[in-house]
């Protein structure tokens, strides 16, 4: 890992930004609420940035149009917080204890529907950056995702 300080709203706008079109043409209001003041954080941007970018991805593939998928940052005493959170279906209440496991049954289903690995590495890059991943979801209202970085000494 290639740890840096970096200012991690600045890192969310650019990821939104890339998303922007995307979400325009697909009918989802795409939003990041970001303070400016939030401290700056010790990670590794890139993979960071790998992290964001799948979960806004399956964020704007699971939500329909008219929806909402929203990014906003938390200070949390020396962490982060970063809430990535969808209008979309949902996830079902008997995949998410096991939603990060290379053999979930949603995993095997996504992968055999041409999906790939893309929770599964999230979540182990967050691992690798001393957080866990975390998911609320109920179906037909939505998924939450997050995680937590450190902030730079």
């Amino acid at each position: 890992m290639q740890i840096e300080t970096f200012n991690l709203p600045e890192l969310i706008q650019d990821v939104t930004q890339k998303y922007g079109m995307a979400a325009k043409q697909r009918g989802i209001t795409l939003r990041a609420k970001l303070d400016k003041q939030i401290p700056l954080v010790c990670a590794d941007i890139a993979l960071i940035e790998r992290v964001l970018t799948n979960l806004i991805d399956n964020a704007l593939k699971h939500t329909p149009a008219g929806g909402l998928v929203q990014i906003e940052l938390f200070d949390m005493a020396g962490r982060i917080r970063i809430e990535v959170r969808d209008s979309g279906v949902g996830i079902a209440p008997e995949f998410l204890p096991k939603l990060f496991e290379r053999e979930s049954p949603l995993s095997r289903q996504v992968r055999a529907s041409g999906g790939g690995l893309g929770l599964l590495i999230v979540a182990r890059i967050v691992s690798l950056h001393g957080g866990r991943m975390n998911v609320e979801s109920q179906v037909g209202q939505g998924t939450l995702f997050s995680f937590d970085l450190s902030v730079a000494s």
